[in-house]
C-alpha cells in the first residue's frame, strides 16, 4: 500500500515503469527533472495483476513476436521476468541518482495498470509514463490526461526519442501562460546547453513588441534567449523546429493551441526526439533554490 500524499509544494517526482525495459532516455529525463526542480524521485514499478492472473490459466501460451511459433506461460516465469526488470531498471535508476545527487524511493505494487497510475497521480508533483508512448497507447493517453487533473504536470517520451540532453524549449502556444512556462523551464540551469529557446506558434506573435517585451521581463539578462516562429499551429511544425534546435526537453502546456486533447498529447509525443514536459495550468510552483 502507498504511503499517504505528501504536503503541497513537496511531492516527489514519480515514476511509473511496467514490465518493460526502462528506456534510458525517460530514466535520464525524470532524474533530471528532479534535481532541476529538487523535489525526491519515486519509482513504482507495476507488477501488472491482470496479465499474472492471465498467465495462471491453463490456456495461456507466449507468442512469439512473428507469431510462427508458442509455447505454455506460467506464472512463475512471468514473475521471474518482472523480478529481472524492476531489478535492472533499480540499479539504472540508483546510478543516475547518485551521479545527479537525488534521493530515491524505490516501490513495487501488484496492480491493474491504469488504476496503478491514479494512485501515483495521488503521490506526485511531476508523474512520469515510464513507456514511451506510441500511437497504440491512446488509451493509455486518457489515464494521462486523468491524472493531469491531480498533479502539476506529466513528463512523456515517445518511440523516437534520442536525448535528454540539448537546449531546453518552452512552447507558448497561449500567451497567457507564458509567465509558469518560461519560468519552469529557466529551472534547468544545469543542462548541456545554457540556453533557453522559445518557439511560439504565429498567433501568438501577432503582437510582437508586446511579446518582447513580457519575455524580457521574465527572463531577465541571466539566460540568452532565442525565440523563433513556428511556420503553422500544427504538431508537425513543433516536432520540426523541436528536432531542428536539437531539444534536451520541450516544457508546455496542456489545454493550449497544440496540445489540448489526449490525441494532441500522442501526436506531439511520437513526433519528438527529446522529452515532453505538459504542465497544468498554474499548478507548479517554483523550487526552491
Amino acid at each position: 500500500m502507498m504511503a499517504k500524499r505528501p504536503p503541497a509544494g513537496k511531492r516527489p517526482v514519480v515514476l511509473q515503469l511496467r514490465a518493460r525495459s526502462a528506456n534510458p532516455v525517460t530514466l535520464e529525463a525524470a532524474l533530471r527533472l528532479a534535481a532541476a526542480l529538487h523535489r525526491d524521485f519515486e519509482s513504482i514499478f507495476v507488477e501488472d495483476d491482470d496479465l499474472l492472473s492471465l498467465s495462471a490459466m491453463p490456456f495461456a501460451r507466449e507468442i512469439t513476436m512473428s507469431g510462427r511459433r508458442s509455447r505454455p506461460l506460467s506464472q512463475a516465469a512471468v514473475e521471474r521476468q518482472m523480478h529481472a526488470s524492476s531489478t535492472a531498471a533499480r540499479r539504472q535508476i540508483e546510478a543516475i541518482a547518485r551521479r545527479l545527487d537525488v534521493k530515491t524511493r524505490f516501490t513495487t505494487v501488484r496492480d491493474e495498470p491504469g488504476h496503478a497510475m491514479r494512485l501515483a497521480g495521488e503521490r506526485a508533483e511531476i508523474l512520469v509514463f515510464g513507456e514511451p508512448i506510441s500511437a497504440v497507447t491512446h488509451r493509455d493517453m486518457r489515464a494521462v490526461v486523468s491524472c493531469l487533473a491531480g498533479v502539476a504536470g506529466c513528463l512523456l517520451v515517445g518511440e523516437g526519442v534520442r536525448r535528454a540532453e540539448g537546449r531546453i524549449i518552452a512552447l507558448i502556444d497561449d500567451p497567457s501562460r507564458m509567465k509558469e512556462i518560461v519560468e519552469t523551464a529557466l529551472q534547468f540551469g544545469d543542462q548541456s546547453v545554457d540556453e533557453l529557446a522559445v518557439l511560439a506558434v504565429p498567433e501568438a506573435l501577432s503582437r510582437p513588441d508586446e511579446f518582447a517585451i513580457k519575455l524580457s521581463a521574465i527572463v531577465g539578462r541571466e539566460r540568452r534567449v532565442l525565440v523563433e516562429p513556428l511556420a503553422s499551429s500544427e504538431p508537425a511544425a513543433l516536432a520540426h523546429g523541436v528536432n531542428r534546435l536539437g531539444g534536451g526537453l520541450l516544457v508546455a502546456g496542456f489545454g493550449g493551441r497544440l496540445i489540448g486533447s489526449d490525441l494532441a498529447i500522442v501526436r506531439v509525443a511520437t513526433s519528438l526526439e527529446c522529452p515532453l514536459l505538459l504542465l497544468r495550468p498554474g499548478a507548479l510552483e517554483p523550487a526552491a533554490a
